[in-house]
């Protein structure tokens, strides 16, 4: 049976805690251990923590005397990974019924697979029902084609709760880098996917990801161009140091992604007559930055005119249906992928 580490780094959720470590506790056809690390928690996190390793052996619990910060937390809880498989799982998210089996037993039959992820489903304080038919249906690409597309996308696939790492690739590949804490999932998963390939399990969901004010995504990670700009830092430092012959390529295509996904931000947000969070010129500057050629594009010009007038209602409307079409062609992408 594969053994798998799960660590569960909490600050301030006691009202999640439980219902996180019962998620994980109850998993099936896996050898589970918990370790989770108390970061000095100012409410009951402590008392609630100490109360679920009483209940279970298999629960370890840390308590940090001074708070280190999610960074240096993550770093302890990888550190200590001595099962096949680890898992880092925040307080207030869960784990779907029988993720971990589906997720090793993919690793176990594919030793060329680093990690393996599927879908988080988004919820704030009910969660709906998982999608648990069978074992799912993998899809496996090597590492470099799985960088491939998330330079191509411009964006992160993965939210975090979904991922099971083979261990020997967290101990071949080290842990968060500190200068990234607001992409270091981001970062750890393209340095890996450097190392190995990458599974994705599609027609069942692996964890659940909560939404609410408080968590990191709505305070330190929030705000578009911040977040710009922290894809850009990530992109340029895992493919600046890549070896093999296209990740200058590869580095251009994320550059260019982001570039427009910038343009792209500044026209919809002045069609749609919504408040942009920074100024035209601070999204046009990034663009340019982040790739020169952009100034050449007719996104490039059309953002320069809006420096100095606001968007006709005629203007508006016409992006109201681009977006409305967009919808629907993405939504007839999903129904044909089903039916195939």
């Amino acid at each position: 049976m594969p053994s798998v580490h799960i660590v569960v780094p909490c600050y301030n959720y006691a009202r999640f805690i439980k219902t996180c470590a019962t998620s994980v506790l109850s998993q099936r056809g896996v050898d589970v251990k918990l370790l989770i690390i108390n970061d000095a928690s100012t409410d009951e996190s402590a008392r609630v923590c100490d109360e679920i390793a009483a209940e279970d052996r298999r629960v370890k619990v840390i308590h940090h005397p001074k708070n280190q910060g999610h960074i240096a937390t993550y770093n302890e809880g990888l550190a200590a990974a001595d099962a096949d498989y680890v898992v880092l799982l925040s307080a207030d998210d869960l784990l779907t019924p029988g993720c971990l089996a589906r997720a090793t037993a993919i690793m176990e039959e594919n030793p060329s697979v680093g990690f393996v992820y599927g879908n988080a489903i988004k919820f704030t304080d009910t969660l709906p029902p998982a999608k648990q038919d069978g074992l799912g249906r993998p899809i496996i690409w090597a590492g470099r084609e799985w960088l491939r597309l998330m330079c191509e996308g411009g964006r992160c696939f993965i939210h975090s709760p979904e991922v099971v790492m083979r261990t020997s690739i967290q101990r071949q590949i080290g842990l968060y880098n500190p200068d990234l804490p607001q992409t270091g999932d981001m970062e750890m998963w393209m340095r890996a996917a450097l190392h190995a390939g990458v599974a994705r399990l599609d027609g069942v969901d692996q964890a659940y990801y909560r939404l609410h004010p408080s968590s990191m995504q709505h305070t330190l990670h929030a705000g578009p161009l911040l977040d710009l700009y922290a894809k850009l830092k990530t992109y340029e430092l895992v493919l600046g140091r890549a070896s093999f012959l296209e990740a200058e390529e590869y580095l251009s295509r994320a550059r260019k992604r982001l570039a427009n996904d910038s343009l792209w931000y500044v026209l919809n947000q002045v069609r749609m007559r919504r408040p942009m969070s920074g100024t035209i010129d601070e999204y046009c500057s990034f663009a340019e930055r982040a790739f020169p050629g952009i100034v050449e594009s007719k996104n490039w010009h059309r953002a320069q005119e809006y420096r100095t007038r606001r968007a006709s209602i005629a203007e508006t409307l016409l992006w109201q249906i681009r977006l409305a079409l967009r919808r629907l062609t993405s939504w007839r992408h999903r129904e044909l992928n089903k039916a195939a």
